[in-house]
C-alpha cells in the first residue's frame, strides 16, 4: 500500500474516533457499602430487616428503650415515624414490618401491652397508630415473629409460648381478634422464631428447637390446623433454624440455621415442599462468617444474607498468631447460588458496623438495603446501602512512623472512574485505628474516628509507645460514609506500656486509671452508709446490645 493510501486510512479512522460519542465512567465492578445512618440510643439496636412499601420508602423497627418504627427515605434520610413510649402499645418491636393489602404497616412487639407478652398493630404511612391485640398472658411467652398475611386477608404468626412452653401458631383477623392454629410439644418443634411463608395455600415454618434431635425442624401447616414435621435437623446437616424461609424461583425452599455443619458455624440449606435437604453451605466461623440471618433472592437468582458474627476484618486478618483463639463477632454480607457457589461480599469491622441481626431487602434501585445491630459512630447500630450504585472507599491507604512515634498517613480519594456518575466528591474522611489489643477483643475498628480531616493525609500523634496500630479510612459525604479503605499497620517505637493505657488509647490512660480511682474513694463512704435501695431498672427489654445476651433467643456463638 503506497503512503498516500495509509494517510487516508489514518484519517478516516481518527475521524471515526473523533465523532464517537465520550464512554461514560466505569461502574464499580464489585458492590461497595454506604453507611446512611449511625443509630443512636433513642433510635437503635435494630433486630429486624427493613421492608419497602408502597411508597417507595423503606421502614423497619428498633429496639432501643421502647423501640421505634423508621421510615428511610430513598435518599437516605432517616425519620422516626413512630415511638413506643409506653407498656400499653407495646415494647420492643424485634420483628420486621409487613405491608398489609390495605396499604398499613403491620407488626409486634415482644413486650408491653395488657399481659406484658407483647402486642400486634398496625400503624399507616403517615404514621397513625392502632393497637390491634395484646398477646394473652403465659409465663413463657418472649418472643412474637413478624405476621405474614394469607391468602384469605387473614394474619399469621408464631409465638414461643403456649401451655406447652414450646410455641404456638396463630390467626389474627383484621380487626384484632387472636386464635391459636396450633400448639407446639416439643418432639414436633419448639421456639418458633422466623415469619411464616405461604406457598399454595400451606404455610412453612421453622423452630429453633425441638424435633427428634432438639435441633430444630421444619414444618408444614394448613390453614385449618393440619400439622406436619418435614425435616428434624440433626447437627450435621445444620442446627437452631432462627430465621424464616424463602421461596426460590425454582420452587424450593432457602433458609439458614444459626449453628451445626461442619464447624457448627451454621448452614445454608435448600429443602422441598416434601421435606428433602440440600446442605448448600458450611460456614467455617472464620473470614465467611458464622450464625447467617434470613435469605433474600435477588433480581440476578441468587441468594443474599448477613451473618452475625466472623468475617475477615476481625483476627483472620492479622499476622497469624496475633490474635490467638479469638474468633471476632463482627458479621459480613455473602451470596450464594442456588447450586451453592458462595461468596463473601463484605466484612464489617466495627467502625463500620457490628453484628448485623436480619435479612437484606432489595430496593427497587437495585441495591440492598440492611442494619447491624451495634457497632458505628455510637455503637448502637447502623442502616446501610450495598450494591454497584456507591463508589470505592479511599485507596492507596500508605502510613509511616517517626522515630518520635509521630504516624503520617496518605490515601487516594477514588478515582473518578470508579465512582458512579453524578457522585459528589467527598467532603471529608474520616481515620479510623485500632491497637493490636483492642482488636484482639473486639475484632475491628474503634467506631470513633480518631481524626477527621477534609485533606488526603495527616498526622497522628500522642499514640501509646511500642504498640502495633491498624489504621484505615472512610470518605464521607451527604449520601453517607464510605466502607473502608486497605488497612496500614504499624508499630510505634519504644518499650511497650502497661495494659490500662489500653483503656485511653495512649498517654492518657494513666490519667483516665487516676481518675477512676479518685471517683471510686469519692464513692466508697455512700456506698458503705446505710441507705435506701435502689429499684432496679424498667422495662422489658434485654439490656444487652444484640440477640446473644437474650434467653429467649437459641444459645447461639457470641461474642
Amino acid at each position: 500500500m503506497r503512503v498516500r493510501d495509509w494517510t487516508l486510512v489514518a484519517l478516516a479512522v481518527g475521524a471515526v474516533l473523533w465523532l464517537a460519542p465520550a464512554s461514560a465512567p466505569a461502574q464499580p465492578a464489585t458492590p461497595q457499602l454506604l453507611t446512611l445512618d449511625f443509630l443512636n440510643k433513642t433510635n437503635g439496636l435494630p433486630q429486624a430487616s427493613l421492608i419497602q412499601a408502597s411508597d417507595g420508602n423503606l421502614y423497619g423497627t428498633s429496639t432501643a428503650q421502647n423501640g421505634a418504627i423508621l421510615r428511610l427515605t430513598p435518599a437516605g434520610t432517616l425519620t422516626t415515624l413512630y415511638t413506643f413510649s409506653n407498656a400499653a402499645s407495646g415494647a420492643g418491636p424485634e420483628s420486621n414490618l409487613l405491608q398489609g393489602s390495605d396499604g398499613n404497616l403491620y407488626g409486634t412487639t415482644t413486650a408491653g401491652g395488657a399481659y406484658y407478652n407483647g402486642t400486634a398493630f398496625k400503624i399507616s404511612l403517615a404514621g397513625t397508630f392502632t393497637l390491634l391485640a395484646s398477646f394473652p398472658a403465659n409465663p413463657c411467652q418472649i418472643f412474637n415473629s413478624a405476621l405474614i398475611q394469607g391468602s384469605d386477608g387473614n394474619f399469621y404468626g408464631t409465638t414461643t409460648g403456649g401451655t406447652n412452653c414450646a410455641g404456638t401458631l396463630y390467626r389474627m383477623t383484621p380487626a384484632g381478634q387472636l386464635s391459636t392454629l396450633y400448639t407446639f410439644s416439643g418432639p414436633d418443634g419448639a421456639l418458633p422464631g422466623g415469619a411464616l411463608l405461604q406457598v399454595n395455600g400451606t404455610f412453612y415454618g421453622t423452630t429453633v428447637q425441638g424435633g427428634a434431635n432438639n435441633a430444630g425442624v421444619v414444618f408444614s401447616i394448613t390453614p385449618s390446623g393440619t400439622f406436619k414435621t418435614l425435616l428434624s435437623f440433626n447437627g450435621t446437616n445444620g442446627a437452631w433454624p432462627a430465621a424464616a424461609l424463602v421461596l426460590g424461583t425454582d420452587g424450593n425452599l432457602y433458609g439458614t440455621t444459626s449453628a451445626g455443619g461442619a464447624a457448627n458455624a451454621g448452614t445454608v440449606f435448600k429443602i422441598t415442599t416434601a421435606g428433602v435437604l440440600t446442605t448448600l453451605y458450611s460456614f467455617s466461623g472464620n473470614s465467611d462468617g458464622f450464625a447467617p440471618n434470613g435469605l433474600l433472592q435477588g433480581s440476578d437468582g441468587n441468594f443474599y444474607g448477613t451473618t452475625s458474627g466472623g468475617g475477615a476484618n476481625g483476627c483472620p486478618m492479622l499476622p497469624p498468631g496475633a490474635c490467638g483463639a479469638n474468633v471476632s463477632s463482627v458479621g459480613t454480607i455473602f451470596d450464594i447460588s442456588a447450586s451453592g457457589s458462595f461468596a463473601t461480599l463484605y466484612s464489617f469491622a466495627i467502625a463500620d458496623g457490628q453484628n448485623p441481626s436480619a435479612a437484606l431487602v432489595q430496593a427497587s434501585n437495585g441495591d440492598f438495603y440492611g442494619t447491624t445491630a451495634v457497632g458505628g459512630l455510637n455503637n448502637f447500630g447502623t442502616v446501610f446501602e450495598f450494591g454497584l450504585g456507591i463508589g470505592f472507599p479511599p485507596v492507596n491507604l500508605k502510613g509511616s512512623v517517626s522515630s518520635s512515634g509521630v504516624v503520617t498517613l496518605s490515601w487516594d480519594s477514588p478515582n473518578a472512574l470508579l465512582q458512579p456518575p453524578g457522585s459528589p466528591a467527598p467532603t471529608g474522611y474520616n481515620v479510623y485505628a485500632a491497637n493490636s489489643w483492642n482488636w484482639q477483643n473486639n475484632g475491628g475498628f474503634n467506631p470513633q474516628p480518631l481524626a477527621t480531616v477534609t485533606s488526603t493525609s495527616t498526622t497522628l500523634s500522642n499514640l501509646a509507645p511500642g504498640t502495633t496500630y491498624y489504621f484505615a479510612v472512610a470518605w464521607s459525604d451527604a449520601s453517607g460514609t464510605s466502607g473502608l479503605s486497605n488497612v496500614v499497620t504499624l508499630t510505634t517505637p519504644g518499650s511497650p506500656a502497661p495494659p490500662y493505657w489500653h483503656w485511653g488509647g495512649g498517654a492518657l490512660g494513666p490519667w483516665l486509671l487516676a481518675a477512676l480511682l479518685l471517683a471510686l474513694l469519692w464513692r466508697a463512704p455512700a456506698v458503705l452508709r446505710p441507705g435506701r435501695a435502689r429499684a432496679a431498672p424498667g422495662g422489658a427489654l434485654r439490656a444487652a446490645h444484640g440477640r446473644c445476651a437474650d434467653s429467649r433467643r437459641a444459645p447461639r456463638r457470641c461474642p
